[in-house]
């Protein structure tokens, strides 16, 4: 019992690292204008390696992150310090929470549907509660970017705040962690075996 405490805080530790890392280099990196944003990866692996609790705290860990970032600064907290910071926190750590549970409901059952299903919600809650946040906290943002071009705030919020940034994220999460989650069991599986 000790072993599995032990091994579960050395990889919500090792989770956590590489989210702050890559929540940092998701600031960086772009094709064209899409930024590619890994960090939601370890939120969804932690849920499903070590629960709904851990995907949380990995969710409020890439919160904060966000929070600190320079766009997040510039951008929201002008509008909503408070908002901001709630808006930041609960929708990766609800993202994480959710999917940790999901995972686990179908965790017996049927565990291939569990870990897509998991990977699945993170993306779509994550953009989900941000789209609510958007159109209603920070709405004078996405009303400052309507133009002759983009005629109302939901084409805004669609085209240029959404857009091809949550189809990249959600295909790249739906892709990634069932695969990484796989190459972890069969590793562990290879462990038990010898």
């Amino acid at each position: 019992m000790k072993d599995i405490k032990t091994q579960k805080l050395i990889g919500t530790a090792i989770l956590t690292a590489i989210l702050v890392v890559l929540q940092i280099l998701s600031n960086y990196i772009t094709i064209g204008s899409v930024s590619i944003n890994l960090s939601l990866l370890p939120i969804i692996i932690g849920a499903i390696l070590y629960g709904p609790l851990v995907g949380f705290f990995l969710g409020l860990v890439n919160g904060l992150i966000v929070i600190l970032s320079p766009s997040t600064i510039a951008i929201f907290m002008p509008l909503t310090v408070i908002g901001t910071i709630i808006t930041c926190l609960l929708k990766t750590g609800l993202a994480g929470l959710v999917s940790g549970y999901v995972y686990r409901i179908f965790e017996k059952s049927n565990y291939k549907l569990g870990i897509v299903l998991a990977a699945l919600l993170v993306p779509i809650i994550n953009t989900g509660l941000f789209s609510i946040a958007a159109l209603t906290i920070f709405r004078p943002f996405l009303e400052s970017l309507v133009s002759e071009n983009y005629t109302n705030v939901y084409v805004v919020l669609l085209l240029l705040v959404i857009g091809i940034n949550f189809i990249v994220e959600f295909l790249l999460n739906v892709v990634l962690s069932p695969t990484i989650i796989y190459i972890i069991n069969l590793r562990k599986n290879r462990r038990h075996t010898k």
